[in-house]
């Protein structure tokens, strides 16, 4: 009887161990697919990153081509208009009517000065928002530090980001 069940154990030892190998085949199947997959994706990412790639590359080439046919027409449409205006006025000096010229001029003069005026206007407005962008940053850059429990200077956070405002009494107080 001991014969027969040390038989019978090792039959079911030998049947354990050949399905343990046959997982074990199956499961290294499955990897390599998986594998195989792995790469079939990363090929794909490839041509798409490729294809992105080059329509960004020509996304900006129509960009620039666009930008550019715009601001020539906006050339050849003041250029035009000036030469429309100018041919206006000659055309009242030659029939007398010089007061009407003058006061055309008036107002042609008045909306370039105006054109300029709203130019500087804008830019100075850009710089006063850059300058008060730099001052917040300055302030945020200060207070983490000191919040965030070390004592870091302000100067060691421009040496960070030298962006940023230079100044400290530009926030206010200057840091310890």
């Amino acid at each position: 009887m001991s014969d027969s069940s040390n038989q019978t154990q090792l039959t079911n030892e030998a049947d354990v161990a050949n399905k343990f190998l046959e997982l074990q085949s199956k499961e290294l199947d499955v990897r390599i697919k998986e594998a195989e997959c792995g790469a079939d994706d990363l090929q794909n990412q490839k041509e798409i990153a490729l294809a992105s790639i080059q329509a960004q590359v020509q996304d900006r080439s129509d960009g620039r081509q666009t930008i550019s046919q715009e601001s020539t027409k906006s050339k050849i449409f003041i250029f035009v208009v000036l030469v429309v205006v100018c041919i206006f006025i000659l055309a009242l000096v030659f029939l007398e009517q010089s007061e009407m010229a003058q006061k055309i001029i008036e107002i042609v003069v008045t909306g370039i000065l105006g054109a300029f005026g709203g130019y500087g206007f804008a830019i100075q407005v850009l710089v006063i928002n850059v300058q008060i962008l730099r001052r917040a940053l300055t302030s945020y850059a200060y207070c983490s530090a000191h919040l965030a429990g070390g004592r870091q200077s302000h100067t060691q956070n421009l040496d960070k980001n030298p962006e940023i405002g230079t100044d400290p009494q530009d926030f206010g107080t200057a840091p310890n």
